[in-house]
């Protein structure tokens, strides 16, 4: 099941239910007051969404918790671009431009691999401070149109 297709299922359970979850309660006259409270369920979610992902919620839970990156790894890429990013003044640009490009690439690899969210979150960090060093050196160097693309 992508992940897509999940997601438009779990949108629409949560449309259908704001749209006909409220009740109409008494007010304090005897009259009937339409408030934003919900009515009592008769959905079954668990069974929602095995129907529309195949999986049940605890295995879609432990595939989110799965990673196949480990901490060790991206305390090393951590290092290795604070490494770069502080070597922005001092090494030769040619050879600055070389190693960024290469890690850019791999830290890009990373998005393919399973991440829990906060591991997908420090990747898109170090992505970004190795794209915004690679378009640095490239404007350094002259090449605006790869700095912008970059």
């Amino acid at each position: 099941m992508n992940v897509g297709r999940l997601a438009a299922a779990l949108r629409k359970a949560l449309a259908s239910s704001i749209v006909n979850g409220f009740a109409s309660v008494s007010s304090t006259d005897g009259g009937s007051t339409n408030v934003a409270t919900p009515a009592p369920s008769r959905r079954d979610g668990d069974r929602e969404i095995l129907a529309a992902s195949g999986m049940e919620t605890l295995e879609i839970v432990s595939r989110l918790n799965r990673s196949d990156v480990d901490s060790a790894t991206l305390d090393a890429l951590r290092i290795t671009t604070d490494r770069l990013c502080s070597e922005y003044p001092y090494m030769p640009s040619g050879q600055l431009i070389i190693e960024g490009r290469q890690w850019l690439r791999r830290v890009v690899e990373l998005h393919t691999k399973s991440l829990t969210f906060a591991q997908h979150r420090e990747v898109l960090a170090l992505s970004g401070w190795l794209a915004l060093l690679v378009g640095c050196v490239e404007y350094d160097m002259g090449d605006r149109h790869a700095a912008e693309s970059t």
